[in-house]
């Protein structure tokens, strides 16, 4: 197993090995890693300035492949919305990427979240607009706190959720 630091190398050696071209990242600040990256915020220079909480989102139907949200859902108005944007604009079998804070992370309450997710949440809203989803998460057990695994890669991810699911 890996371990490693959220945005270590490693793990975003890890995140990008999900993605595919041509993938968006909703949400980037400063980690942009998606062939295209946006941010409501112009200090981040990303290439498209947008606010994602308003709708509909500056992007044709069916236009990426992947779509990945970075610790960026927890912070939106309403997530099901965005769920149903990023449905629209992904193409078939599309891929979409969610990583948010697990409720053990220290930083799960912090300023300006207004969403908060447990494996379970996160994977019943996935659920609803999306199929074949995944949420790899912590163990549970105190014995192995802060442990997450993601089974199929075998790599550590502390304090996190991640989620793949498909669009079919």
């Amino acid at each position: 197993m890996i371990g490693f630091h959220a945005h270590s190398k490693t793990y975003e050696k890890f995140l990008r090995s999900l993605l595919i071209s041509p993938s968006l990242n909703l949400g980037c600040g400063n980690f942009k890693i998606g062939d295209v990256n946006v941010d409501i915020d112009k200090k981040y220079n990303p290439d498209i300035v947008w606010d994602l909480n308003k709708f509909p989102y500056p992007f044709r139907e069916r236009e990426y492949r992947s779509i990945l949200l970075h610790h960026s859902l927890e912070h939106l108005n309403n997530p099901g919305k965005v769920l149903n944007e990023c449905k629209r604009i992904l193409k078939e079998e599309g891929k979409i990427i969610i990583v948010v804070p697990s409720p053990r992370n220290p930083r799960y309450r912090m300023q300006g979240h207004k969403q908060f997710f447990t494996k379970k949440s996160l994977y019943e809203l996935v659920s609803k607009h999306f199929s074949d989803v995944k949420v790899f998460g912590y163990r549970g057990d105190t014995k192995n706190y802060p442990v997450l695994v993601c089974k199929i890669l075998g790599i550590f991810v502390p304090n996190q959720f991640i989620c793949v699911a498909v669009k079919i």
